[in-house]
């Protein structure tokens, strides 16, 4: 079984002491595993 997350939202913060701010969009790929669920896959990009 698998499953497909997509959300977008706007981040504000500082990466290496540089500021950063933009909206994303960010999608997630979870696959269910014996042991549990993990993230197979996923991106994220600047919109």
């Amino acid at each position: 079984m698998m499953a497909v997350v997509t959300l977008t939202m706007k981040l504000t913060g500082k990466f290496d002491n540089m500021p950063f701010e933009g909206h994303y969009r960010y999608i997630r790929f979870w696959k269910k595993f014996d042991k549990g669920i993990k993230v197979v896959g996923g991106s994220g990009i600047a919109i």
